[in-house]
């Protein structure tokens, strides 16, 4: 019985990061949300509540398959852009930091403070326009 409660009393709470670490450190493109505590230590409570803050910061997203949540870090990009004061490059940007920035770029530019604006995938694809901020 006491080793039970000892290892029961030593599991805390995952966090947003224990979820990221954890998503990082794996071979797998997606890892359903049910095999999450498996190589998370003993951060083994909570991890529901952890994925869908991780979710509402956008570190993580997730999609739903056979009936089984699944999560993956988040896609970063590269946001790229032009002002009087030269080129500026923001690297390893989530789709909602790209959302927020694009859409006080997009102002800027109807303006003519800012030009040569590009969001740039992983593989270096161009993807400005697949972002409402960038939509006319």
């Amino acid at each position: 019985m006491q080793t039970i409660q000892a290892t029961l009393t030593s599991h805390r709470a995952a966090t947003i990061d224990d979820i990221v670490r954890r998503l990082t450190d794996t071979t797998y493109d997606w890892t359903a949300v049910s095999a999450l505590g498996w190589g998370m230590g003993n951060a083994q409570l909570n991890i529901d509540d952890a994925v869908k803050q991780a979710m509402e910061a956008g570190r993580i997203v997730s999609q739903v398959r056979h009936g089984k949540q699944f999560v993956r870090i988040a896609p970063t990009y590269k946001l790229s852009y032009d002002t009087k004061t030269g080129h500026h490059d923001r690297c390893d940007l989530t789709a909602r930091r790209i959302q927020v920035i694009g859409t006080l770029l997009s102002r800027a530019a109807d303006r003519g403070e800012a030009w040569n604006i590009a969001v740039l995938d992983a593989d270096g694809t161009d993807v400005t326009f697949d972002f409402a901020c960038f939509q006319d």
